[in-house]
């Protein structure tokens, strides 16, 4: 007999992050698994108000529209559970078999909850993100506050001031398994709420193999660095401007920045870097980012807070000499001098959390001058992604998880 399969997010429009990329992976290969019957449940915002079920090969897509009042319905419970009950009527001839229902959105525990309120299921949990780290991008006089406490003087916390919001609570410890994409991720799991915690399992995220053959010579007379990222300042693009710019003297350098970067952010970029060169592509299609990957010399990633980073892995696969930040899964990703190079990472109480700006650029400069440095971290980095980081690894590992429901 086939085990029903439910994998369920959120999302708003169209929009690609993390966790789409590994939604995808993982669809393409449970997809090809005939064991399965395999169903995608994605509750949409901005993107159409029209219930749609659609068949594609190896799996059901269904996409449910939520309310057009988004922020009261992430709001209040109430407004919640009476949109729960009606899409489980709707939605309930799919739930016949004990699915094991995987969840990527924490906010979709509770329609996970009631589901299993009615019928016999697992839950899976997949933690892709440390909520109360985005306060960097919201509130960073409290993150700053909450990081120190944290990281600093790693006191007893105060799991009301770290867990933001009643669903993420449920999420750890209602799952019949929470699966986190790094270390630093179960631990703050177990450290936050030890006593309900149950199974919790660390799965790194993983990509298909799409690389492009490259060559670690520089071919241009200007070094080409390549940044993948929001304008969202967890990401950390003013810092690599800044280290570009201290460079101006020592190293002709165009910079080639992929993402969603809004026409006010560029032009205030352009006004305040006027002698840089600056590409900006936008959101680009993934076969043109490999190009770009494998067109670059150097990938910079620059984040203040991430997990198991699927730009990382990207740049990993397409052996590309990486500067990275030492922070959260990053530095779990990345060997200094061996598949990355790492740049420390301060805190000030005031400043907050920051790279050391001299040391990106000093990375950049010894990258740019020694070709076997360059060489040996590309390939390090291309084995690293072999080794840890294909979608089969994930793909494996997560079957385990579910047979041992």
């Amino acid at each position: 007999m086939k085990k029903d399969l439910i994998m369920m997010d959120m999302v708003r429009g169209r929009s690609t992050n993390g966790v789409t990329r590994c939604l995808e992976n993982l669809i393409d290969g449970f997809s090809r698994k005939k064991q399965y019957n395999l169903l995608w449940i994605r509750f949409t915002y901005d993107s159409g108000d029209v219930m749609e079920n659609i068949r594609k090969e190896g799996y059901t897509l269904v996409t449910v529209p939520l309310p057009k009042d988004i922020h009261s319905f992430l709001r209040i419970g109430q407004i919640r559970n009476v949109f729960w009950e009606k899409v489980f009527n709707v939605t309930s001839s799919y739930f016949e078999n004990n699915p094991i229902i995987h969840v990527h959105t924490l906010n979709l525990i509770e329609f996970a909850m009631l589901v299993k309120k009615h019928l016999t299921c697992k839950i899976v949990t997949h933690l892709h993100c440390i909520p109360w780290k985005g306060l960097y991008n919201t509130n960073v006089k409290l993150f700053n506050e909450l990081y120190c406490r944290y990281y600093i003087q790693k006191e007893e916390l105060d799991i009301r001031h770290y867990i933001r919001q009643p669903h993420e609570w449920l999420a750890y410890t209602c799952s019949d398994c929470l699966i986190c994409v790094t270390k630093c991720g179960k631990d703050f799991v177990e450290r936050v709420c030890p006593e309900h915690t149950k199974n919790i399992q660390v799965v790194s995220n993983g990509i298909r193999d799409k690389a492009l053959a490259r060559t670690y010579t520089i071919r241009q007379k200007e070094l080409r660095c390549l940044f993948v990222g929001n304008a969202n300042s967890s990401k950390g693009l003013h810092f690599v401007l800044s280290a570009i710019q201290a460079l101006l003297t020592r190293i002709p350098v165009t910079l080639t920045i992929v993402g969603s970067i809004s026409r006010e952010t560029r032009e205030s970029i352009l006004s305040r870097h006027p002698y840089l060169k600056i590409r900006f592509t936008g959101n680009v299609k993934l076969e043109y980012l490999i190009k770009l990957y494998a067109e670059s010399d150097i990938g910079i990633i620059s984040s203040m807070q991430e997990q198991c980073s699927y730009v990382a892995i990207e740049m990993m696969m397409a052996g590309l000499p990486i500067i990275t930040t030492d922070v959260d899964g990053l530095s779990e990703m990345f060997t200094h001098r061996k598949n990355g190079m790492k740049i420390p990472i301060s805190f000030h109480p005031q400043l907050g959390l920051y790279p050391e700006i001299p040391d990106m650029a000093e990375s950049i400069i010894e990258l740019a001058y020694d070709q076997k440095l360059r060489t040996r971290i590309g390939k390090s980095a291309r084995r690293c992604y072999s080794q840890m980081y294909t979608q089969k690894q994930m793909i494996s590992s997560i079957e385990t998880i579910y047979q041992s429901l």
